[in-house]
Parts: C-alpha cells; structure tokens; sequence
C-alpha cells in the first residue's frame, strides 16, 4: 500500500498509465512510447493530466537486442521529455527478469490502465496479475493488450489495439481514460471471476 500512495502521491492529480516489460525489441515498447508521444501531440489536454509509469526491465539474456533496445526507448523518453515535460513520464529501468512483486502490485493498484504494445511474446501472465490486483479497487483499472499477446484471448474485458495502428490506439487510450465508472466495472466483472478462481496453472493452460 506503501508504494501505491507514493506512486499517486508522486503524480498527483495525474492518470496512471502502467506499463512494465522486458527491454526487448519484441516488447514494443518502442512503439508504445511513439504512440505515447502522438498523444500527447493529437490530444494536448492530456499533457497535464496524465503521466507513463514504464519500467523496463533489463535481464541480460539477448544482450545486444536488450542494448540497442534501451538506447532507442532513451532517446525517445527523452524527446518526449524535452517536448511535454518531465512529469508526463516516469521512466525507469531494472536489472533482471521481474519487478519484485510488492513493487508490481503497487503499480497496479495506483495505475488506471495497463498498456500492453507487445509485437510477439511468449508467456506473459502479467495482464492476468493486474486484473487480480484491482479486485477490491473502488474504480478498477482497464487492460489494454495487443492483439498479438497470448492472454488477449482469455481476457473478455481488455480493449484490444495493434501496436502498429499508432493512431487507433491513441484513440483506444483516450476512450480508456474517459471511460466511466460502470464500464470500467463491466470490463472488470468479464474477467475477475476467471483470474480469481483459476491457479497460475490454470492461466498459463487457458493462455496456451
């Protein structure tokens, strides 16, 4: 809960936009910083309102993918910084395969969305944990997933996007951020049943 109030107190008054992946060109993070950045651009209002918490984690098994992939999100998160200011994004990266699990829980809970840009993944459960941490959330937090991740199939109430199609998925995430109460509710009520009652084994069963 610690970290949770720290992340919202760190971006008050700002929408949490989550995202957390592997520093790997297959990742797509690449593309999600880009169609981060053409929202900004197309929907100015946002710039003071809203805020990317990425984490990028770095576990040295592709080295030299996972190097020229940090060098390109730099340059971007930067380029992004210079045009709209530090505050529309929190960047940073983690050496090692996973966050630990108390820091991704805290994303979780104090994001409104999880953006999910990957271009091809293997196994990703990761959509399926956040679902599970808005269980007792008073307004719950919305997946967005690529259409080409493994657990867009089992997840009803995500919103579905192409990493390539920047200008369809800046309007996925505007509608995900205006989005109501009760639709939020909704999408979540589609999936919770599922992710509560099933083992990890029984996810990554339904994912494959």
């Amino acid at each position: 809960i610690d970290g949770e109030e720290s992340l919202q107190s760190k971006h008050t008054g700002r929408m949490i936009i989550a995202g957390l992946d592997v520093a790997q060109y297959l990742s797509g993070i690449g593309p999600k910083l880009i169609t981060y950045e053409q929202l900004l651009h197309d929907m100015p209002t946002w710039k003071d309102n809203i805020v990317l918490v990425q984490r990028c984690l770095i576990p040295g098994a592709r080295r030299l993918d996972e190097a020229r992939t940090i060098r390109e999100i730099r340059f971007i998160v930067q380029r992004i910084k210079n045009k709209y200011g530090d505050a529309v994004i929190d960047y940073e990266e983690i050496f090692g395969s996973t966050l630990p699990v108390d820091q991704r829980l805290a994303l979780w809970k104090a994001s409104d969305c999880l953006l999910n840009t990957e271009l091809r993944c293997g196994l990703n459960l990761l959509p399926l944990e956040y679902v599970y941490a808005q269980k007792a959330a008073e307004v719950p937090g919305i997946v967005i997933a690529s259409e080409f991740s493994d657990v867009f199939g089992v997840l009803n109430g995500a919103l579905r996007i192409s990493p390539y199609a920047i200008k369809d998925t800046v309007e996925t995430i505007d509608k995900t951020l205006t989005m109501s109460k009760e639709d939020r509710e909704g999408r979540h009520l589609r999936d919770i049943e599922f992710v509560s009652s099933s083992s990890s084994t029984q996810w990554m069963q339904n994912v494959l």
